[in-house]
């Protein structure tokens, strides 16, 4: 019995002690992949990524606290933050180097890029991280396949800037700051794409980007846009649109929503933090949401009535159907005065303003018709024939016989009409014609065919 435990524990002793010196000895097969054109800084950088750790480039320079790129003064960056383009292309394009970091997150962290970086085409598997890193030239990595995290918050690109065509799990770009121009259209995300706390000066284009969640406020901070910034969100496609009111201040006329689709709002609400539930983009006031659709790009020029109608059906769903009818009012009262517009066509949708609020207001039509019965009746009521015969209850009776078509509601009516002089007559002819367009539009109102 003694040697069955002895065994034993010497199987558990190998079992553990193995791993170890597999682990040990693909570490130093790691370690000794550096290259020999790397500078003293990506060899250290490498060893780093080797031990499954983040390269944190203040360890090098003896720096602390939350660095921001752009707040620290050009003679304060130190050579030894320089990572080389070729770095970059190494690890993440040579087999033998993804192989060694098949297993590993590979996050960098203040690193200096002063060349161009070109990662078009490459795929990551794992965890990757170029966090508050400062980069001086274009940086390229379209038509790319990241299967998870992928993180450039808090960067600093002092050039363009392109993400496109990008097959992805979830992309955060939070807190950077894009001096040029943003080029991340067709990103097919499964997940979300993080926005928020970022500067923006050039043009961002997302058109056509697939993802569940659009993120555009993290933790409150709003982005700033500052100079001419422009945001593009056409043809995207997402469930969930996180905002706030402010994560869109400074597009006045620069946001392109045309073709946007969103499932519903996120916003505040889906928070963790209990004491930020409670607000979405649903429960905005209507005046904010009019002044987000308002900000489309070119409205004056070309009618645009897909922002409202996406609007509108998303409210509709979140159970604010009195804000979905203010919305569409609203976009038809954009069309009638659009300068696209014609004459014969603003005629009609004046029409329907007046009689029926585009279809959302049906007590208008109500109250017409209301007024219709009421001029009858007092005009009946004080012609020579109704002074004579009639009281005001009867005279209102009458004046609603006459505009219900096809039916006389009291048979003693009919000869009261032979009996009115002509004026009368011509009178209650165009009466019954008005009736019957209020009716008409009353039916249609009810039905929904309106609108």
């Amino acid at each position: 019995m003694k040697q069955i435990t002895l065994v034993g524990l010497l199987l558990l002793s190998l079992t553990a002690v193995v791993p170890a010196i597999a682990s040990s000895e693909n570490l130093g097969d790691c370690l000794a992949m550096q290259s020999a054109d790397w500078s003293e800084s990506e060899v250290w950088a490498w060893g780093r990524l080797c031990h499954d750790q983040t390269v944190d480039m203040n360890l090098l320079t003896g720096s602390t606290g939350d660095l921001r790129p752009w707040q620290v003064t050009e003679g304060e960056w130190d050579s030894e933050r320089i990572l080389s383009s070729q770095f970059l292309y190494d690890i993440l394009r040579e087999d033998h180097y993804r192989s060694a970091m098949s297993n590993k997150r590979i996050a960098i962290l203040g690193a200096w890029f002063p060349e161009a970086i070109d990662l078009r085409g490459v795929r990551i598997d794992n965890f990757f991280a170029l966090t508050a890193s400062r980069f001086d030239r274009n940086f390229d990595f379209q038509a790319g396949i990241t299967k998870s995290r992928f993180s450039l918050e808090n960067s600093w690109f002092r050039a363009d800037f392109f993400f496109n065509s990008m097959t992805a799990a979830e992309v955060d770009l939070s807190g950077a700051r894009f001096d040029g121009e943003a080029g991340m259209w067709d990103i097919d995300s499964s997940r979300s794409i993080l926005l928020g706390g970022n500067q923006f000066a050039g043009y961002v284009i997302l058109a056509g980007s697939k993802a569940d969640e659009l993120v555009m406020s993290a933790e409150g901070k709003e982005s700033v846009w500052i100079d001419n910034a422009q945001l593009s969100l056409r043809d995207v496609r997402v469930n969930i649109l996180e905002d706030t009111e402010a994560s869109w201040i400074g597009l006045e006329g620069r946001l392109d929503l045309q073709g946007f689709q969103y499932a519903r709002f996120g916003g505040v609400s889906d928070s963790f933090d209990p004491t930020r539930a409670g607000g979405t983009g649903s429960e905005r006031p209507i005046d904010s949401l009019l002044a987000w659709l308002a900000m489309q790009e070119n409205r004056d020029e070309i009618y645009i009535p897909q922002p409202y109608e996406q609007l509108a059906a998303v409210l509709a769903e979140a159970g604010q159907t009195a804000k979905a009818k203010q919305i569409l009012y609203q976009m038809n009262e954009y069309r009638r005065i659009h300068a696209s517009t014609g004459p014969g066509e603003k005629a009609w949708l004046t029409t329907k303003k007046i009689i029926i609020g585009y279809g959302y207001q049906v007590w208008l039509t109500v109250l017409w018709f209301g007024v219709l019965i009421l001029g009858g009746a007092v005009l009946l009521r004080f012609s020579v024939q109704g002074r004579r015969n009639l009281t005001l209850a009867r005279s209102l009776l009458y004046s609603l016989d006459q505009a219900l078509p096809l039916v006389y509601l009291n048979p003693l009516h009919e000869d009261l009409a032979r009996q009115h002089p002509l004026v009368l007559q011509y009178y209650f002819q165009i009466h019954q014609v008005l009736s019957l367009i209020l009716l008409s539009f009353l039916g249609a109102g009810l039905a929904g065919a309106i609108g």
